[in-house]
């Protein structure tokens, strides 16, 4: 989860358009591939 907090910091950084939308679409990909939740894990943070 540190690591994912990073990832979501540096793009808040740079732009707070790029971090919604980063985030959105890994949380949309989760909801696809369930199975592969590790996979979107780093970009999703509580």
């Amino acid at each position: 989860m540190k690591l994912c907090c990073k990832i979501i910091n540096r793009l808040d950084s740079i732009s707070s358009h790029a971090e919604t939308t980063v985030y959105r679409t890994a949380e949309m990909n989760q909801n696809k591939n369930d199975s592969n939740t590790n996979s979107f894990n780093i970009h999703i943070c509580p």
